[in-house]
């Protein structure tokens, strides 16, 4: 699945760090991840907000198998016209996917989130080129971060809950450059 746009979800400390991780915790960690995901893909590809992720058309969020020795999950996010060999690696769509989701963890654990370019940037350059891209506004966004706070506070679960891990990164891989999505995800950093 070379050049997918990927999504990875990574957590440390404690027991995880050991290779061990509350069972039910992490379930509901990566069922979080997966529906925030495609509530993203979904108001990306079809400039919509749903409530369910099985009600996501236009796209597919495939999991690979945990890394060995870690609790490393990555998942491919294939939207549009695209297959898991032909992947938004770094199309408008998976930019802006990309800038989409870090926007809303970012937002949901209440940090600015700066970017390299804005959406608006990313707009101004595909017009240029005559390349259509996606459009989001931004009630959609404030839409979207409200849909999708419980599952953001699920990806949560094994660092409030049983306390098997202290903490959550989540990246993301576009074209050949990976990034942080929002901060790191901690405790202190989320009220329940």
């Amino acid at each position: 699945m070379q050049g997918a746009l990927t999504f990875t979800i990574q957590f440390t400390g404690k027991e995880s760090d050991v290779h061990v991780i509350d069972f039910y915790d992490v379930a509901r960690a990566l069922e979080g991840f997966q529906r925030s995901l495609a509530l993203t893909t979904h108001l990306v590809v079809n400039g919509e907000i749903i409530t369910q992720a099985p009600a996501l058309k236009g796209g597919r969020i495939l999991a690979k198998p945990p890394e060995d020795g870690s609790w490393k999950t990555t998942a491919l996010v294939l939207a549009g016209i695209y297959s898991a060999t032909t992947a938004p690696k770094d199309t408008p769509l998976g930019h802006v996917i990309h800038s989409v989701y870090d926007l809303l963890v970012s937002e949901s654990l209440g940090f600015h989130v700066d970017y390299e370019k804005s959406l608006g940037q990313l707009y101004e350059e595909h017009k240029k080129n005559k390349i259509v891209s996606p459009r989001v506004e931004q009630h959609q966004i404030d839409s979207l971060i409200d849909k999708c706070a419980s599952s953001i506070s699920e990806i949560h679960r094994p660092i409030y809950k049983n306390k098997t891990a202290l903490q959550a990164n989540i990246f993301s891989s576009v074209g050949t450059q990976t990034r942080p999505i929002g901060p790191r995800l901690l405790l202190r950093r989320f009220s329940i």
